[in-house]
């Protein structure tokens, strides 16, 4: 049988939980008689996670992903699935062999070391490999996983960790002149949502206000891109 990856899960929001694979070869695979089973940090056992029944008649594409969710719409199967931190999942195709194995946290069984966790609103993914087109698979889960935005049914894509540049001119303050402070953002995983309190506020990447007194002053800016925040003075 080709090899079939497990090549990225989504666990919370629970209504967004997704487990995703991807066909890394040149032909579609038929997927009739495949399952996946799933093992928690404590159990001594591997379980059922999608029985070999709800692959009957399915199809992976080459080169192509294959969806499986708690939401029917795009999905090639729609699941009420259970799943959670540390965890561990196994692909298997009909005669038992394991074609991939996904541990993460602090997970009991793994390919050499887990992948980490995935945080509320983020996936972990295979990092994409751009010089051979495919998704890396070194059989090192913590390797061939990063933190990343969820993308079901495509090409996986690394977060860009939010950062940001504030400053004030000028600065200290003079007497009845305007102090601009601005703040540049950069990476984030959507666009940016600015607030400024203290003793300027706005919600743009500038906040602009005049001082009756000379001095010091301050404000702060909380920048928002996606699910990543960031707050400075």
């Amino acid at each position: 049988y080709s090899k079939i990856l497990i090549n990225e899960i989504q666990i919370l929001p629970i209504e967004q939980r997704f487990v995703e694979l991807y066909n890394p070869n040149d032909q579609a695979v038929d997927l009739t008689g495949w399952y996946i089973q799933r093992k928690t940090a404590t159990g001594t056992s591997w379980n059922s996670f999608v029985s070999s029944p709800n692959f009957m008649g399915k199809t992976i594409s080459a080169k192509g992903y294959f969806l499986i969710s708690r939401q029917g719409e795009n999905s090639d199967i729609a699941l009420d699935i259970t799943l959670s931190n540390n965890n561990s999942l196994v692909l298997k195709n009909p005669n038992g062999e394991v074609s991939n194995k996904l541990g993460f946290g602090q997970a009991q069984d793994y390919e050499i070391a887990p992948a980490q966790n995935p945080l509320v609103n983020q996936s972990i993914g295979r990092i994409w490999d751009s010089i051979n087109i495919t998704s890396q698979e070194t059989d090192n889960n913590s390797v061939d996983f990063e933190a990343q935005s969820s993308t079901p049914r495509n090409q996986n894509t690394k977060i860009e960790i939010l950062e940001a540049v504030c400053s004030a001119l000028p600065n200290p303050a003079q007497i009845n002149n305007s102090v601009i402070f601005s703040v540049v953002p950069a990476g984030g995983n959507g666009s940016y949502l600015y607030t400024w309190t203290g003793d300027c506020t706005a919600t743009e990447s500038t906040c602009a206000k005049s001082f009756e007194t000379a001095g010091n002053y301050i404000a702060q800016i909380l920048v928002v891109s996606g699910s990543q925040t960031k707050t400075l003075d």
